[in-house]
């Protein structure tokens, strides 16, 4: 999944597109069902390291799992991309937010319509809190990150990575999956990761304004 972000960008997580080819790549848009939407090819895509070494930019963190598409061609006036939001992380914090998803968990029949939720968005003390509960050791959550729940809860499911999380229509952060994603710890403990767009607005900005 993906959030356009302007009339040819598609933001998603780089984990998306691996083991992907160009050639043999697209998106579907125009519906929440995807039988419906059309196809839309890539001109290219980069990721944020590559974007560092072609800017010549030190990566500050060996872990960035965020992407950006360019289409082929640009998305007609019906389809709107998501603003971008101007806040730093923190101003969200213990704020209601909108995650999209598939709502698939992970079962062996393929969904076809996407879905909303509300989740909650944690401070950080307490993002840092349970996610050392998960691994039974004092660890912290870097803050180019959001950690979100709910209750009952809802978590981030197979197909979800890349899809946007919404604060008031906003993009804030894109969602990268479930922690831990794996293991015999309650669905209810478990909690999910967004990365933020704060930290990584100069490589949107540069990228949707390129020729």
């Amino acid at each position: 999944m993906g959030t356009l972000v302007s009339y040819s960008d598609v933001l998603t997580s780089e984990h998306c597109l691996e083991g992907e080819s160009l050639p043999h790549t697209a998106i579907i848009a125009g519906s929440i069902d995807f039988r419906l939407g059309i196809k839309y090819h890539f001109l290219w895509w980069i990721t944020y390291a590559s974007w560092c070494t072609e800017m010549k930019k030190q990566l500050e963190f060996d872990s960035n799992d965020i992407a950006m598409i360019r289409l082929l061609s640009t998305m007609p006036n019906n389809i709107i991309p998501v603003p971008i939001t101007q806040e730093p992380n923190s101003h969200f914090y213990a704020e209601q937010a909108t995650i999209i998803t598939w709502s698939s968990q992970c079962s062996s029949v393929s969904p076809t319509i996407m879905d909303l939720a509300k989740v909650w968005v944690l401070k950080q003390k307490d993002c840092d809190k349970q996610y050392s509960v998960l691994f039974k050791t004092k660890m912290k959550m870097h803050p180019r990150f959001l950690c979100t729940r709910a209750k009952p809860y809802i978590l981030l499911e197979c197909g979800d990575s890349g899809s946007p999380l919404l604060y008031r229509d906003t993009l804030i952060a894109v969602n990268v999956g479930l922690c831990p994603p794996i293991g015999d710890v309650p669905s209810g403990k478990k909690i999910n990761i967004h990365i933020g767009i704060e930290y990584y607005k100069n490589f949107i900005y540069s990228l949707i304004s390129k020729p």
